[in-house]
């Protein structure tokens, strides 16, 4: 009871600096007060399952926290790299590896992180079928499970800290796409018939060569 109080209660430098205070506190309380009630509801529930994670050189060192704090929570953690934060890589070969995995794995969710996030997510979201949002806090994880049911969470290592980071994948892993509202379907269904039409033109493109006579 002393660390719910404590963690709902202190004021931190960063508030301090910006001056939070009367509603905009209320709103900080409020927010902790909901990952708290996520926390619990995820080790009632037990819905576990499996998180495909990948970073390039930027993002190993946050990734390798993440990872830990994942399997800590009893998830099955699988990890396409990279594999040390000295040797540079290229984020986009990381991207493409856990988004075709995560399509290729039922029910599992996916985990990328790059210095700034926005390269990595950018990549990510390339691929036909994959919904990654970029994520800086606790309520854009929200936000990116409930009203666009992302199957990728994104993140920078250069950008959040670790205990945010914990935030993210926490809030990701266990918020449920709201299905209640129709409008978060429609708007999703707009964006697969972008991606389809995307799709199609990219082929009828390829293929017209075909058909060209070589002088």
């Amino acid at each position: 009871f002393f660390f719910i109080f404590f963690f709902f209660k202190q004021k931190t430098a960063y508030e301090i600096s910006l001056g939070l205070v009367g509603s905009e506190m209320c709103i900080r309380d409020s927010i902790n007060a909901e990952y708290m009630g996520i926390l619990i509801r995820s080790q009632m529930e037990k819905k576990l399952g499996k998180v495909i994670m990948g970073s390039d050189h930027a993002g190993f060192e946050l990734k390798e926290i993440l990872k830990q704090h994942l399997i800590s929570q009893k998830y099955e953690v699988e990890d396409l790299g990279a594999t040390d934060s000295k040797t540079p890589v290229d984020y986009p070969d990381y991207a493409k590896a856990v988004g075709e995995k995560v399509l290729a794995t039922p029910g599992s969710k996916g985990v990328l992180v790059c210095g700034a996030g926005i390269g990595i997510s950018m990549a990510a979201n390339k691929i036909k079928g994959i919904r990654c949002g970029l994520c800086h806090d606790y309520y854009t994880a929200v936000m990116c499970r409930q009203h666009n049911d992302c199957n990728i969470v994104a993140m920078g290592g250069r950008v959040i800290g670790s205990d945010i980071g914990k935030q993210i994948v926490d809030a990701f892993m266990v918020t449920e796409f709201m299905t209640a509202n129709p409008n978060h379907a429609k708007r999703l269904k707009k964006i697969s018939e972008m991606e389809a039409k995307q799709s199609s033109l990219t082929t009828f493109i390829l293929f017209i060569p075909q058909f060209i006579p070589h002088v």
